[in-house]
């Protein structure tokens, strides 16, 4: 049985990731565009410090980004593709976290702590609409 300041630690993080998701959900599609536009900004500041494989997979995350906003932000889009668009970002960013921790403590670089940020805070807002999305869909099941 767990103590009661683990049960308080458990509920602090899912009241935190719960009023993320919900204010996430209020102006979606809008934090995929601008992830996008950091992934972009950053792949050219990449390339330009001489940084070219991050700053190439960094343009390929801000594309994906963009894509996910689309599939997420399409009006007459199907429950299917918005649970893909989450699922998409969920990806980019936990991609975008693991490829820029790393470099945190290798280059000493605050670009990369902020692209370590932007990844993180996005996976755990995604990653929570993503599980919701799928509790969703599996409770609407037929047994």
């Amino acid at each position: 049985m767990a103590s009661l300041k683990e049960q308080h630690e458990a509920n602090s993080l899912e009241r935190v990731v719960g009023s993320l998701s919900s204010f996430s959900q209020q102006i979606d599609p809008m934090p995929h565009f601008i992830a996008s536009s950091t992934c972009l900004g950053g792949g050219l500041y990449a390339h330009y410090a001489g940084k070219s494989r991050f700053g190439l997979l960094s343009g390929v995350l801000g594309a994906s980004y963009l894509y996910a906003g689309q599939l997420i932000g399409s009006y007459n889009s199907k429950k299917y593709d918005v649970a893909l668009g989450y699922n998409l970002a969920t990806v980019t960013s936990a991609v975008l976290t693991a490829a820029s921790v790393p470099l945190i403590f290798r280059s000493h670089d605050f670009f990369f702590s902020v692209m370590a940020g932007v990844g993180a805070v996005s996976l755990l807002a995604n990653g929570n609409k993503s599980m919701q999305l799928h509790a969703q869909t599996s409770s609407d099941r037929p047994a």
